[in-house]
């Protein structure tokens, strides 16, 4: 079954995953390992970055956030976890429509902890940034951000 491509608006904030997860687990690190096990679950592969991809990935991609690239016609979903596990997960439109279904269901099930995450983002909605292009013409074939 295809699914039907998201729509190009580009959402600056966290994703509401985070917010989510943010109110039940006890610290921001467990928070973040919440997150990127969230994100595998789903059918993002998780790719950790060598010591030296990973200060070019820092100054490369936002912390936390959804980054978009299409290439050859193709969407994928860069997500980038400096802090925890020093990677990147990657996933196409399967991935993230997953995603987007357990977010739903996540501020669906937590409404009243999740009011000022739902205020600001609609439910199911991740936060997508576009990738520059620059940047995506400069991702050779086998780099860790290419999927």
């Amino acid at each position: 079954m295809r699914l039907a491509a998201p729509s190009s608006a580009v959402w600056p904030a966290y994703p509401a995953a985070i917010v989510i997860l943010a109110s039940v687990a006890g610290s921001a690190g467990a928070q973040q390992e919440a997150t990127d096990m969230h994100l595998e679950d789903v059918g993002f592969v998780m790719r950790a970055a060598a010591p030296q991809q990973f200060d070019r990935l820092k100054s490369l991609l936002p912390a936390h956030k959804f980054v978009a690239r299409t290439i050859k016609g193709r969407r994928y979903y860069i997500y980038s976890d400096p802090d925890l596990c020093k990677c990147v997960f990657l996933g196409d439109e399967v991935a993230m429509q997953s995603y987007q279904g357990l977010v739903a269901a996540a501020v669906a099930s937590n409404a009243a902890k999740a009011a000022n995450a739902a205020a600001t983002t609609p439910a199911g909605k991740v936060l997508i940034e576009e990738m520059d292009t620059d940047l995506s013409s400069s991702i050779a074939p086998g780099d860790i951000l290419d999927y």
